[in-house]
């Protein structure tokens, strides 16, 4: 009686495990924000999940993606569903670079209490489901919440070749429901910009949005030219800290004074156009806030706010006006550069049609050049000479156990005609072998550097404390579970990540489940470790002082950064002193001046008295600022950069330095194993968006094209610098060679570990608009 008993209990308990399963079902909205995503970055995941119970669920939901060593980890959040309720939740989670609109994954929901219990519902998926669009590595995304396109058109990619250096892709029509309720969401968007959806925001989305500007993200807002949907200007606006101390003045001016500014004016029609002015460009005295464009009667119409590492861009133009738009404005490179910082030409599929009946289209095929920061960080953080002595040795054991266990066993036994004994003698060779092996594997015998790192630290003069962007292995001697924690800001991020060269590396047998409570960005994570290495990113926020960093780049307090004009002409020179105030020499010095003297547009080519739809061959790629650049050897720690001694003179202009250190004259193979070409592209990364474009024109008439380069990334948007090229500033880049880690990382609580590495710094100083 008791066995019956108890078989109907666990027949009970089967079927109410089933029934609850069957309660609760799970869809996929969108995979990426806007349904779009890139492989090998953080990608977010927007679920609606639904139960047809009669009893609120305690739940925990996970994502689960697979990591470099194949261990399955959950990137899980705990919620709460309501029966006859649909509950819309976002994951997120760190993609591989080899992943696609075919590769599936798994979303689990499982009972919470206290933590996850068991499994009430499961689904697999892949992007597919979403139709979601995976953007090109070599592609920029650019996410519009809002029905209109707004210019951006033409930098979307042509085919079959496309003759702008970077394409992006723009994915439109958004609402305020498709962006992500945590800022490392949105780490993918190379810019969002709000155009006429609505601005009902939560608080959550709020400070998501908010902090992904501050860790360097770029919010673009076009005010439309009726109502006030943000309340700028009021003592509460949607974003307060991003809108705060804004305001605007509303006017009519005639579209022809926007010529230059939107487009060209080729017979425009004549109409008023309302916009918002944010005051005089006389009134900008601030470093931290930049006229962009301005109306000839120097009232700003687009303003940008410098918001910590990132910037708040503000369009007092309603540039989705119908009426603009049937006229083709604004043109995509006239209006959007100056406000992403780019010198590219962006000629329409008709305009590249137009110069080749012309015979003006180039016919050269150009040298590429393709960067890669995710390879350049898994180059810099290998530790193949880590642990290789030891897994050496056990290899070693390995052959030697085949040999003596098989061939040579067999025949010394054969020989004593002893054979009989092969059993015995084999049974002794693998123990003995088998605890040789475990010795040495687990042996925790002392590395020099159990940390390797490869980081990049980013100072803006003004910002309190530092970005660091990095990447570490670390040695994990031990077979088990190892705790790696990151102190510092709470909102930092520590995750583990896949190098894109690992593809073919198989995954250990032992497969393992991780969970990660993704309610906060993870400082810490639990790492299941096997006797070797395992890979990490970070993204930091916070004080750099500890030895041998200190301080790193100051301004003198007695040589205070000034701009002054030259006696008895107009020329601009610079003074005051930087001081290296660390501990260490900063190598492969990059100074950049970038001035206040906005330089006109490019022009159009004109043929026959007529204006032509392309730019001038002579003003394609034409940069937004005057702008000087120098290169120092070093600076050694406690010394100090007289930016006086800096001659400004037309052989430092930076387009011209631009070109001569960066473009190819040949087509050439380079390697992540040479130093130099590392520092070299972390060099081109940090000024992508003004290195020289792509030359797609040639003169009519003559058969031979320009010599052109095109220079391709897959990786590292997060470390261009592009804003800056189009706003006073001075930038300094330069290297720390074997340098510890630079922000505190303690693995199971022990924060002595040596660590060593390469670091690269860029030092900003905003400069203001009107000197």
């Amino acid at each position: 009686m008791h066995m019956v008993h108890r078989a109907i209990s666990l027949l009970c308990i089967f079927w109410c495990t089933i029934a609850s399963a069957q309660n609760v079902s799970v869809e996929i909205d969108q995979f990426g924000v806007g349904n779009q995503w890139r492989a090998g970055e953080v990608t977010p995941v927007q679920l609606s999940i639904s139960t047809d119970g009669n009893t609120p669920i305690a739940a925990w939901v996970e994502w689960n993606v697979p990591d470099a060593d194949g261990d399955l980890v959950g990137w899980g959040r705990q919620v709460t569903l309501t029966p006859g309720a649909t509950n819309s939740t976002w994951l997120y989670a760190p993609l591989r670079a080899w992943d696609d609109n075919t590769t599936m994954w798994t979303i689990r929901v499982k009972r919470w209490d206290g933590q996850p219990e068991e499994l009430l519902a499961t689904t697999s998926f892949s992007p597919q489901v979403t139709n979601a669009t995976q953007l090109p590595m070599t592609s920029a995304n650019y996410v519009v919440c809002g029905t209109n396109r707004l210019g951006l058109q033409h930098y979307q990619p042509l085919e079959p070749l496309d003759y702008k250096q970077e394409s992006a892709i723009i994915a439109s029509g958004v609402t305020p429901n498709d962006v992500p309720d945590q800022w490392i969401a949105l780490q993918s968007l190379d810019a969002l910009i709000w155009s006429n959806a609505s601005t009902q925001l939560s608080m959550n989305q709020v400070e998501a949005i908010t902090e992904w500007v501050y860790r360097g993200g770029h919010f673009i807002v076009v005010l439309p030219s009726a109502g006030n949907p943000w309340a700028i200007g009021s003592s509460s606006p949607v974003l307060p800290e991003l809108m705060s101390n804004v305001s605007t003045t509303r006017q009519s001016v005639p579209l022809s004074m926007l010529d230059g500014m939107i487009g060209d004016n080729n017979n425009w029609p004549i109409f008023d156009v309302t916009l918002h002015a944010f005051g005089n460009e006389q009134s900008f005295h601030n470093a931290d806030e930049i006229p962009l464009i301005t109306l000839p009667s120097g009232d700003v119409i687009v303003m940008q706010r410098m918001f910590g590492f990132g910037a708040v861009t503000f369009v007092g133009l309603d540039i989705g006006n119908g009426q603009l738009a049937s006229l083709g404005l604004p043109e995509t490179d006239r209006f959007w550069n100056r406000i992403f910082g780019k010198r590219d030409d962006t000629p329409s599929r008709s305009t590249i049609d137009l110069l080749r009946e012309d015979e003006r289209l180039t016919t050269y095929y150009p040298i590429e050049t393709s960067l890669s920061l995710s390879k350049i960080a898994a180059t810099n953080i290998a530790m193949s000479t880590t642990a290789g002595g030891r897994l050496g040795i056990v290899f070693l054991i390995i052959i030697l156990y085949w040999l003596i266990g098989c061939p040579l066993g067999f025949f010394i036994l054969k020989h004593l005609d002893k054979k009989r004994w092969s059993w015995m003698i084999f049974l002794a060779v693998a123990t003995i072998f088998t605890l040789s092996t475990l010795f040495f594997a687990s042996n925790k015998s002392e590395v020099e550097s159990p940390i390797n790192h490869f980081s990049i630290i980013d100072h803006v003069y003004g910002v309190e404390g530092q970005r660091v962007q990095g990447w570490c292995s670390v040695f994990l001697p031990e077979f088990g579970d190892t705790t790696i924690s990151m102190g510092g800001d709470a909102n930092g991020v520590l995750m583990p990540w896949t190098p894109p060269d690992i593809q073919m590396t198989p995954s250990f047998f032992n497969r393992r489940e991780v969970e990660v409570d993704i309610k906060h960005p993870p400082h810490t994570f639990v790492q299941p470790s096997r006797a070797t290495t395992a890979m990490f990113d970070f993204n930091w926020i916070g004080g750099i002082t500890q030895s041998p960093f200190d301080s790193l780049l100051r301004v003198n307090p007695g040589r205070q950064i000034d701009v002054t004009q030259k006696r008895n002409n107009t020329l601009q020179r610079l003074s005051g002193e930087i001081e290296n105030q660390s501990a260490m020499t900063l190598h492969d010095l990059s100074v950049i001046w970038v001035t206040d003297e906005q330089l006109p547009p490019p022009t159009k080519s004109v043929n026959s008295g007529k204006q032509m739809p392309w730019t001038s061959i002579q003003e394609s790629g034409k940069p937004l600022n005057k702008a000087y650049a120098w290169r120092l050897p070093e600076l050694k720690a406690g010394e100090s950069l007289n930016l006086q001694h800096l001659p400004v003179e037309s052989s430092a202009n930076l387009a011209q330095a631009l070109k001569s250190r960066y473009t190819a004259k040949q087509h050439q193979y380079e390697t992540y194993q040479d130093f130099g070409t590392r520092k070299k592209h972390l060099e081109m990364l940090s000024m992508y968006a003004h290195l020289e474009p792509q030359k797609y024109q040639r003169h009519q008439g003559v058969k031979q094209s320009p010599s052109s380069n095109k220079i391709l990334r897959d990786s590292g948007r997060s470390i261009d610098l592009a804003e800056w090229f189009g706003k006073p500033c001075i930038i300094v880049v330069g290297f720390y060679y074997n340098c510890p880690i630079p922000v505190p990382l303690n693995v199971d609580g022990d924060d002595s570990l040596e660590s060593n590495g390469f670091t690269m710094m860029r030092w900003v100083y905003p400069l203001p608009s009107i000197q």
